[in-house]
């Protein structure tokens, strides 16, 4: 078990500093049993595919990764697995589907408190409900997710769901409030020193103000 943690662990350290196809075999050596590694891995490989455009070996990948954490009985397993799975029905335009796996993230999630998985069940209920144009449902999981990435100090989730919120609130017509979650992903970012999302920031911003 050990052995199969740390192999995990250099997989996406490799995945970070962009040795993808090591990473992928790492992966590969991790999916052929039932086990936590084994899905996490399973995960990791879907989100590659999906980025490789190729949506339905991303699915089939995930489609195992249900089968195993459900073998497991594991809830923050499960709660992982039906995150990405509502993550990728969102790219595919399946938002009624998408909200239903995101919410049972959440509800797991909550229930053995793991606020990392509750922070991205909250952003993906906010995307899937702004998709939706359901803007103060939007707006309301995308606080939620703000106050918990502010509770871990993760200043650059925090800045993002600003982003997010922002958008949402002048779509709601709330200029002044995205006006503020602005200033906030701003300041956010500056202190990050990442100067292409303040870019992304300031380009969003002036797009509200006209």
């Amino acid at each position: 078990e050990t052995r199969v943690r740390l192999v995990l662990a250099l997989a996406e350290l490799q995945l970070r500093v962009g040795r993808r196809e090591e990473a992928e075999a790492h992966f590969n050596q991790l999916i052929s049993d039932a086990s936590a590694p084994a899905v996490m891995a399973l995960c990791q490989l879907s989100r590659k595919r999906m980025e490789e455009g190729q949506a339905e070996p991303a699915r089939a990948l995930l489609d195992t990764a249900v089968e195993y954490a459900q073998v497991l009985g594991l809830s923050h397993l499960s709660s992982l697995v039906n995150m990405r799975l509502g993550d990728w029905c969102l790219k595919q335009g399946q938002i009624e589907e998408a909200l239903s796996l995101l919410n049972q993230a959440a509800v797991l999630a909550e229930a053995i408190g793991d606020r990392e998985l509750l922070i991205d069940a909250h952003r993906y209920l906010g995307v899937a409900h702004w998709t939706l144009g359901d803007l103060e449902q939007a707006a309301e999981r995308y606080g939620i997710a703000l106050e918990w990435s502010r509770s871990l100090g993760r200043r650059k989730s925090e800045a993002s769901l600003c982003v997010g919120l922002a958008i949402v609130e002048d779509n709601r017509g709330h200029s002044e409030q995205a006006c503020h979650e602005f200033e906030q992903a701003l300041r956010l970012y500056e202190s990050l020193g990442d100067r292409l999302e303040i870019q992304f920031v300031l380009v969003n911003w002036g797009v509200a103000l006209e």
